[in-house]
């Protein structure tokens, strides 16, 4: 859970217009 979460948060950080579904999309 912790790399889900880690790179989620960074990737948030990195493109704030970049919401957190899109990013768990991308990442699942």
């Amino acid at each position: 859970v912790g790399n889900e979460h880690g790179p989620l948060l960074i990737r948030q950080q990195q493109d704030p217009r970049q919401e957190p579904a899109t990013a768990d999309m991308r990442f699942n």
